[in-house]
């Protein structure tokens, strides 16, 4: 056995039995004719032997050195983009923030701007001389407008005021309600004086509101303005004032509301420009315009 280690690599023929044997007793015999065993050994020959050296140890340092330095960067790549995230979103939710606080704003100017409208029914009688008992019963936030849709001068007035009896002038402007929703109620009730359930309960008779319903004229519209303001609830605990063009239809008005405790609230204006909406809608642009015109 002894002879055999003192053998020298070169001395033995590549294809011989004892080849073989050493081949597979000492793999680093295979190496040092510049093959590789397993990959896992750096053969060095000094003279006789063959002296082999595993470099494992050293291929794992190397790596786990590199897997350490890898994840580090890892971390470093993430930190930056947790940074960068981050960033983002405090960004995301200040804008969120800054949205929700114009919203708010814009909805308290809108809030602001919608209390300083004024609400308004009306009555019209037509001052053609072919329909001297047409009238027409509306509403509206700015009367001077509103009437000239009715004669035609701007788009939008409604189909009756075009079928017939233009031009149109104002009788009375009814204003002091708090918003539009109670505004228009007392519109629909006005021009549905035989069936708004107020107007019917008022009357006490509901025979009695359908024929009141079916009379024309001004008189007869100034007869269920009366009845509205004073009798029917809620319009009755509303504080709301009639501006009338001309003092003979507010005289008339007296006349068929002689039970009416609220006549005072009845006030004749000579322009729009007298009554409160306008003093706010025109801010400034002033103009004398006679009510009826």
């Amino acid at each position: 056995m002894s002879m055999t280690r003192k053998l020298s690599a070169a001395a033995i023929p590549h294809s011989s039995p004892r080849r073989a044997s050493l081949a597979h007793h000492w793999p680093s015999f295979s190496a040092a004719r510049g093959r590789e065993s397993n990959g896992a050994f750096v053969v060095q020959q000094h003279g006789h032997g063959i002296n082999a050296r595993r470099t494992t140890d050293t291929s794992k340092s190397f790596s786990s050195a590199a897997g350490v330095t890898k994840s580090f960067d890892q971390m470093k790549s993430m930190q930056a983009l947790n940074s960068v995230e981050d960033s983002t979103l405090d960004s995301t939710i200040q804008d969120n923030i800054t949205e929700k606080q114009d919203s708010t704003d814009t909805k308290n100017d809108k809030a602001a701007a919608a209390a300083k409208k004024h609400f308004h029914c009306y009555l019209l009688r037509s001052a053609d001389p072919q329909h001297p008992l047409k009238t027409y019963v509306g509403f509206t936030t700015n009367p001077r407008r509103r009437l000239r849709q009715h004669n035609g001068e701007l788009a939008n007035g409604a189909r009756r005021t075009a079928r017939g009896g233009r031009p149109w002038e104002y009788v009375a402007v009814i204003d002091g309600f708090d918003g539009k929703v109670s505004a228009m109620r007392f519109e629909w009730a006005w021009q549905h004086a035989g069936r708004s359930k107020a107007f019917r309960e008022a009357v006490g008779c509901d025979k009695l509101a359908r024929k009141m319903k079916r009379r024309r004229g001004v008189e007869a519209r100034l007869d269920e303005l009366g009845i509205l303001l004073n009798d029917c609830a809620p319009f009755d605990g509303f504080p709301l004032k009639v501006y009338f063009s001309e003092e003979r239809d507010r005289d008339l008005f007296w006349d068929v509301s002689k039970e009416t405790d609220r006549l005072d609230n009845a006030e004749v204006v000579g322009s729009l420009d007298e009554m409160p909406f306008a003093k706010q809608l025109l801010a400034g642009k002033k103009f004398s315009e006679p009510l009826s015109s």
